[in-house]
């Protein structure tokens, strides 16, 4: 989260405390100056400001539509999609707010999501974009992974996770069971995608096999580390989503002068290759 969409993120949650009536309570465990003039303090006690502790019981509904609005009046950034970010981390807040027992509900689950904004698709559209892309990527280390994630339309995370096990290039399938995560100390582990229908088998192209065995003979060389991962990282386990990708395909891409797609775009750029409009057409097979 950049700098600006913090700002707007600790306002929105500043303003929403403010709208919603967050009122201040004295603690019960302080004694405050006034009453120990009246005598009602005990003896020696020590002089100390009333300690202030606040609740969250007058959060509403209404309160982030607020909030919300006033966003919207003041254009955060510019930018529904900002708007609708700060929307999104208020009410993870919230409900982990909810699950200690710190609020009574998550309000901002009572207000309708910010509607996303409706952009035009960036993809791959043409025959002549798809062959300067796959000579754009030609010499980059990460030239196999840009084209296996357009040849075959998976997720980032799915060719991260796969393993040498789960390519079966005698029959042209690559079994996708897995999608790489971080787990909560930072390492990326493989982990059970979301949906069963995310389990599958992906049928490849000839020429997609072609270079995934030529890729598979060089990762065999004694000089590299041993690894089981297909795109593994230079200690041999698995790669990262790492920032290197978002800055080096952007830099190829202006190089060629072709669209700035993102990495997620490649998947989407597949689907145009299903249409079966060129040469390098890649099919779904049951799992």
């Amino acid at each position: 989260m950049d700098r600006a969409l913090q700002h707007a993120t600790t306002s929105l949650i500043a303003g929403l405390s403010a709208t919603a009536g967050v009122l201040p309570r004295q603690s019960p465990t302080t004694t405050s100056a006034a009453t120990r003039e009246a005598g009602n303090s005990p003896a020696g006690t020590p002089d100390r400001q009333p300690r202030t502790t606040h609740t969250t019981s007058c959060l509403r509904g209404r309160s982030v539509q607020i909030i919300r609005a006033q966003l919207v009046r003041k254009r955060v950034k510019h930018d529904n999609a900002s708007i609708e970010k700060v929307y999104k981390t208020l009410h993870r807040a919230l409900q982990v707010a909810f699950k200690r027992d710190k609020v009574i509900r998550n309000v901002a689950a009572l207000v309708d999501k910010p509607a996303a904004p409706r952009r035009e698709r960036i993809i791959l559209r043409t025959d002549d974009e798809i062959r300067r892309f796959r000579q754009a990527v030609k010499g980059s280390q990460y030239e196999v992974l840009y084209l296996t994630a357009l040849d075959t339309g998976l997720r980032q995370g799915e060719l991260l996770a796969l393993k040498w096990e789960s390519m079966d290039l005698a029959r042209r399938l690559i079994h996708v069971t897995a999608t790489l995560t971080q787990n909560e100390a930072g390492e990326s582990v493989p982990t059970p995608p979301k949906t069963l229908s995310s389990i599958r088998a992906v049928k490849l192209a000839k020429n997609t096999v072609e270079m995934l065995r030529d890729y598979r003979k060089r990762q065999m060389d004694p000089k590299r580390v041993p690894s089981v991962w297909v795109f593994p990282s230079r200690d041999g386990g698995p790669m990262r989503k790492d920032g290197y990708i978002k800055r080096e395909l952007p830099r190829l891409l202006r190089k060629a002068n072709l669209p700035p797609i993102s990495f997620h775009g490649l998947r989407h750029s597949h689907a145009t290759l299903l249409g079966g409009r060129f040469k390098f057409r890649v099919n779904w097979v049951p799992a």
